[in-house]
């Protein structure tokens, strides 16, 4: 699932995730494609979201969305291992999204 917020033009991926038994089968892709034409359709004309640098397969998905890297948030993420950094992505929305 996918759960984003929008307000004005940003629109800002709160939560993603595929089960783990199914991720790698394109999932992940048809949620992502189809929250940024929501967003899109409802005025937005960016979208941000927040991940961990060592989520390599996230990265991955959102590079070729077309996701740029504009900023870390420091100590964003808190937890048992302490805090982490959160890169902050954007991409900008249009009428195609074309993924490589």
């Amino acid at each position: 699932f996918i759960m984003t917020q929008i307000s004005f033009e940003t629109a800002e991926i709160l939560t993603f995730t595929v089960l783990p038994s199914q991720r790698r089968k394109g999932y992940g892709v048809d949620l992502l494609k189809a929250a940024m034409l929501h967003a899109f359709n409802k005025g937005a004309t960016r979208m941000l979201l927040e991940v961990a640098p060592d989520r390599e397969a996230a990265l991955g998905l959102y590079r070729r969305a077309g996701f740029k890297r504009i900023g870390v948030r420091k100590n964003y993420y808190a937890g048992s291992a302490g805090k982490r950094d959160a890169f902050l992505m954007e991409i900008g929305l249009g009428t195609e999204f074309n993924f490589r």
